[in-house]
């Protein structure tokens, strides 16, 4: 008979191994660092052609996007060739790259990217998502809603790598909206381990690396003073970057940093481990909005009446704005006085016209006292922002409001 001295010590360490294999497999894909591609990534000098070619054979593109999205594809078009070249199937050694331009994030994406992975012989395994412009107008508990999902796919689908965007410029500058809801997106993927398509950056910067968020830049690459893109390209005739194309909302230039930068994502996923001289990222500052909403209770029947009150930090040159956001998309705004009109999106109905300046922070100034009468039960997001001549400051302050019978 054979020996049995020393099966028990083995078996435990074949069965801790089995453990670790299966944890493996079911855990939600993470990097050492978060991947941020960003506009010091569209130099592909500095990438090595084997990890471009790594790419090629190890990823399959889903990426869904509408008009502002096609700018990647795009700018890809340009650069079709060999090493950069793609198509939708994979064949004669391309990048299988394929497209769903029928919505954005704005849409019904993430069930769709389930829908999809979940096909009987589906392939892809990088999915991408780009946004239109829904980043200006949503609040932190949108794209709160956002990261959660995309996470909650990650943890799904652990061998799909999965690729977190920001929303396009919108002229607002570094105080709007849209920049506060992009760093809480940049945050996130910095703090969590990410890969980051940084949409937003690659817009705020030219080759040079000159910085133009900070003087108004748009998705258009206006800014105050000119245009950086045209300009750049005019003192740089003949540059590649400059080649032309219909890239929409925008300027070619714009497309062509786009496309460029996507590759050098595709080799970071592939294992390079990105340029020397680029630096660590590192999270942006959080910026809250100058005005915070409060209510009298948290919970309310359809006759109860609800007082409003708002704490307001000293800002210059503002409108108020207070919305409640209803289902299926539509608004009530709140103007001074008390009443509500039907409104769509976009801060288009201000509590009192004109702009205003407050020298000093002003707590619980009573704001309204509404009632819920005759609508439905339910939860509805009560809404402020203070918006200056170049958009939103500082963000939108979002509380819940919930309505029983």
């Amino acid at each position: 008979m054979e020996s049995t001295k020393g099966t028990a010590p083995l078996l435990s360490c074949m069965w801790l191994l089995v453990a670790a294999l299966f944890f493996l497999c079911i855990a939600p894909r993470a990097y050492p660092q978060a991947i941020i591609i960003d506009h010091q990534c569209a130099d592909l000098s500095q990438v090595p052609a084997q990890y471009i070619n790594d790419a090629r054979e190890q990823f399959r593109i889903g990426y869904g996007h509408t008009s502002h999205g096609s700018q990647i594809t795009t700018g890809m078009e340009l650069i079709n060739r060999f090493p950069y070249y793609y198509n939708w199937d994979g064949s004669g050694g391309a990048l299988s790259y394929q497209e769903d331009v029928s919505t954005d994030i704005g849409g019904d994406w993430a069930a769709r990217t389930r829908a999809l992975l979940d096909t009987p012989g589906n392939n892809r395994n990088v999915i991408i998502w780009s946004w239109c412009g829904q980043v200006s107008e949503s609040a932190e508990e949108a794209i709160n809603a956002y990261l959660s999902a995309m996470d909650g796919l990650e943890r799904d689908y652990p061998g799909v790598r999965f690729v977190y965007m920001t929303g396009h410029l919108d002229g607002s500058g570094e105080n709007g909206n849209l920049n506060v809801r992009n760093n809480q997106i940049r945050a996130y993927c910095i703090a969590n381990n990410k890969v980051l398509f940084d949409f937003a950056d690659i817009e705020s910067h030219n080759p040079d690396g000159n910085y133009f968020l900070n003087l108004g830049a748009n998705d258009n690459c206006d800014y105050a003073g000119g245009n950086w893109a045209t300009e750049w390209c005019a003192a740089h005739p003949g540059s590649e970057l400059c080649a032309e194309c219909d890239c929409a909302h925008s300027q070619p230039l714009n497309c062509n940093l786009k496309g460029r930068a996507f590759w050098w994502m595709m080799a970071r996923l592939a294992g390079w481990q990105g340029s020397s001289a680029r630096p660590t990222p590192t999270p942006p500052l959080p910026v809250t909005p100058p005005i915070t909403l409060h209510t009298n209770k948290t919970a309310f029947s359809t006759s109860d009446t609800i007082v409003i009150t708002a704490d307001v930090r000293a800002t210059a040159n503002f409108t108020p704005y207070i919305r409640i956001a209803l289902p299926g998309g539509s608004y009530l705004y709140l103007i001074s006085g008390g009443r509500l009109i039907q409104g769509s999106a976009g801060f288009g109905v201000p509590f009192i016209e004109g702009y205003f300046t407050l020298g000093t922070d002003i707590t619980g100034y009573q704001i309204a006292r509404i009632t819920f009468s005759g609508r439905a039960p339910g939860s509805y997001a009560l809404q402020g922002a203070l918006v200056g001549p170049g958009g939103i400051i500082g963000g939108i302050h979002e509380t819940t409001l919930t309505v029983g019978e």
